[in-house]
């Protein structure tokens, strides 16, 4: 059995976000970056 990964940039973000739940449903291993203290996104800005 292989275990995909994958690294993705800017999971605080709304694009981040939704790349990560998208790599999780297609059973991907994911390893999130964000800078520090980085506010997360609310669904609701733009």
């Amino acid at each position: 059995m292989t275990i995909n990964k994958v690294s993705i940039v800017g999971v605080s973000g709304m694009l981040g976000r939704y790349m990560v739940q998208h790599a999780l449903d297609q059973g991907y291993e994911v390893v999130g970056v964000c800078r520090e203290k980085a506010p997360l996104a609310h669904k609701t800005q733009r």
